[in-house]
């Protein structure tokens, strides 16, 4: 493979490789698509491997973010919070008194907020 990370250097593309999984960072969707077409030209003619559709995509700076540079722990939190987020939205209890849920870490003020969702269900 170090005839392809030359290549790939030679053409000025920045990437990073693990194995033989590629990150190719591009300042637009064109530039991905012309350096991932590029990529796939050498390892075909060099090796004759080819790239696997289910393992390729174009990603925003954002969605790299989110899906390769948190944590799992912080994955799983994101992922509570917008589950409920959407809870919130749908009871429609934006605003209650002396609980402030927008911190990940305010363990207290989620204790709070269950405790009030329980006696609004028991008592409607």
């Amino acid at each position: 493979m170090a005839d392809v990370d030359e290549a790939l250097l030679a053409n000025g593309i920045d990437y990073v490789r693990y194995n033989d999984d590629y990150r190719i960072f591009a300042t637009s969707y064109t530039e991905s698509y012309r350096h991932i077409a590029f990529l796939a030209d050498i390892l075909y003619r060099n090796h004759g491997l080819s790239l696997q559709p289910q393992k390729t995509g174009i990603f925003t700076e954002e969605r790299f973010r989110e899906r390769f540079l948190i944590t799992p722990a912080e994955r799983e939190i994101n992922s509570l919070h917008d589950r409920f987020e959407n809870i919130n939205s749908r009871m429609r209890i934006a605003n209650i008194q002396g609980v402030s849920y927008g911190s990940t870490y305010g363990w207290e003020n989620s204790q709070k907020l269950l405790f009030y969702l329980i006696r609004k269900f028991r008592h409607g």
